[in-house]
């Protein structure tokens, strides 16, 4: 469970760098999803997604639809100078580029994060009125990568310049650093552990990771993140922190992700994909 709050821009019509408490932003760029009869579509869609970087506006929406967003960004990114690491807020969940990654969020408080197996499933969403809102739906993969302050070098050969600039600079410059306000800015013991999360193309037991999406229009007034009511599973009382809950096997598991995948095809699509963000050069 992560913070509700949507980004608000604050450079004109553009937002910089999130230097505070991660917020959502409402995200255009084109990707790939899966329509309502399952089949791909490679377009310019629109989404709730986690992009704490530079962003451009490219639209503002009248305040007419129910927890809809208000603003419309273009997600981009200025390389800092090395010293800015240590307020710049990293990107986790990431679902840019050819696969998802999750390699921190709540991870130093809860060591029991570090430890999901193949096929498990992780819901990152947030409690707006009284629910549990979805943006991505991470399932894990075999592919992971532990690493600390003092041993990250198999990290860094795993993942791609972008990501290494958006997520792990941040997260190894806070890393041990008492006076950092962020997330990765805790005393760490032991190891921490970079997800990649299973693929469309490469899916475990039938499941792999997504997040909900529409196809882009210019008329659009975009959608409220989708809430999604599972018995037993979900507590919508509960407004930040985790919930671990234990399945009985991977029928029980699969189960539970196809009851998300209805709840979200309501009235969303299935992203499987975003490109991703450019980088451009500072105006400085």
């Amino acid at each position: 469970m992560h913070p509700r709050s949507e980004a608000i821009p604050d450079c004109g019509t553009s937002i910089s760098w999130n230097k505070g408490e991660h917020r959502r932003k409402f995200l255009k760029c084109s990707g790939v999803h899966l329509d309502k009869k399952q089949k791909r579509q490679h377009e310019e869609i629109v989404f709730w997604g986690e992009w704490e970087p530079e962003s451009k506006v490219v639209g503002e929406l009248e305040p007419g639809l129910k927890q809809g967003p208000r603003y419309v960004y273009e997600p981009y990114y200025v390389i800092p100078k090395p010293a800015c690491y240590k307020i710049l807020q990293n990107t986790d969940p990431f679902v840019f580029g050819s696969a998802f990654r999750y390699s921190l969020c709540q991870q130093p408080s809860h060591p029991s994060l570090r430890n999901f197996e193949e096929g498990s499933v992780i819901l990152f969403g947030s409690h707006i009125d009284g629910d549990f809102a979805l943006d991505t739906v991470f399932v894990v993969s075999d592919d992971y990568v532990d690493y600390s302050p003092r041993d990250y070098g198999s990290l860094l050969q795993q993942v791609d310049e972008t990501y290494k600039i958006v997520t792990v600079n941040p997260i190894l410059t806070q890393m041990g650093d008492a006076n950092s306000k962020t997330s990765a800015g805790k005393n760490i013991s032991g190891t921490l552990r970079s997800y990649r999360g299973a693929t469309c193309d490469k899916p475990v037991d039938g499941m792999f990771s997504f997040f909900p999406c529409q196809a882009y229009t210019e008329d659009s007034l975009g959608f409220a993140r989708p809430t999604i009511r599972m018995r037993g599973l979900i507590s919508d009382n509960q407004t930040q922190g985790i919930k671990i809950t234990e399945c009985n096997g991977g029928n029980d598991i699969r189960n539970h992700w196809k009851a998300v995948v209805d709840q979200v095809t309501r009235k969303c699509d299935l992203g499987i994909l975003a490109e991703m963000p450019k980088e451009r050069k500072s105006n400085l």
